[in-house]
């Protein structure tokens, strides 16, 4: 009776692992991937090619479940562009770009919104991929 108790906990607990990787799987890598195609997207319909780009780093915000996209352009060396993109359970994903920052010393300093609206390549608005479509 133990050793069929101990081989259904053995099972059980196999089938646990199996289920926490796949979900690790989707949550993280995979979600990054579709991060990272919308970025480039995004990217392009505010006109920044990727040769502009000198690095693009990611992270993902496991308590609010979204990706961070921190993207540095090589025209603007001391200025950071950050991006934000939300993959929702019914299959909808959002990229915004949340704000830009500009070294200043050892500080970092954020735009204010009448700033951001200037930059060179200006947030997009919240239906921006159905304009990109009609296009």
């Amino acid at each position: 009776m133990k050793k069929k108790m101990f081989l259904l906990l053995k099972i059980l607990l196999g089938c646990l692992a199996i289920f926490l990787i796949a979900k690790w799987i989707i949550a993280v890598p995979v979600q990054r991937h579709y991060g990272y195609q919308k970025l480039y997207k995004y990217m392009d319909a505010q006109g920044i090619k990727r040769d502009d780009v000198k690095d693009i780093k990611a992270s993902k915000d496991y308590l609010k479940g979204w990706y961070d996209f921190k993207v540095e352009l090589k025209d603007f060396p001391n200025h950071t562009i950050f991006y934000t993109y939300t993959r929702y359970k019914d299959g909808e994903d959002h990229m915004v770009m949340s704000s830009i920052e500009y070294e200043k010393g050892d500080e970092y300093h954020a735009f204010d919104p009448d700033e951001v609206e200037n930059f060179k390549y200006p947030p997009l608005p919240k239906d921006w991929e159905n304009n990109i479509d009609k296009n």
